[in-house]
């Protein structure tokens, strides 16, 4: 599902003028992303919410450039200790997965024939293989295809995934002197 969000784009595109509205070449821009694939799955959906087909000329691929481990510094950098210390804040401010079972109790009847008799719990990749399965035709058991089964798994997952963006409080960089 391509990301799309009208204010980012017409802020972008339009009124701060970062990006074309339209692209025209493909060395008009390039996009750059971790080599973690969450991070580079995120970037291809905001790219296609940018620059859907109507917005980008038929011989016109957006690069997206995977960046070298070795040469990464939009990870986090060990040496420092402002970063450390809001490391150490987020991991005691967010709960552990396992805070989250509670929303996925009520399938634990439902699904746990389908992994060896244990309740489900979150795991991200489970639930995106079956719903990749799904979406490619591949027939998966019919309790998945129910739409109250794939929002839970998905509010879920998305859970588990983002809640730490909640936080806000964690990630405002105040200065301050360590």
């Amino acid at each position: 599902m391509p990301f799309r969000a009208p204010r980012l784009i017409g802020s972008y595109s339009g009124r701060l003028e970062f990006l074309p509205d339209y692209l025209q070449k493909s060395d008009e821009v390039y996009f750059r992303t971790t080599n973690i694939p969450r991070t580079t799955e995120s970037l291809q959906q905001i790219i296609h919410g940018l620059y859907p087909t109507l917005k980008c000329h038929t011989e016109a691929v957006p690069p997206l450039f995977i960046r070298n481990t070795k040469d990464e510094n939009l990870s986090g950098n060990a040496s420092c200790k402002r970063l450390e210390i809001l490391l150490i804040g987020f991991a005691q401010g967010v709960p552990p997965a396992s805070a989250y079972n509670h929303t996925l109790e009520p399938l634990d009847k439902k699904l746990s024939k389908y992994i060896g008799g244990n309740p489900i719990r979150v795991d991200g990749n489970r639930e995106r293989q079956i719903r990749a399965a799904s979406a490619h035709g591949i027939k998966v058991p019919p309790e998945f295809e129910e739409k109250v089964v794939i929002d839970t798994l998905e509010k879920a997952v998305v859970t588990e995934w983002f809640a730490g963006s909640l936080l806000f409080v964690l990630f405002r960089l105040e200065p301050t002197y360590i």
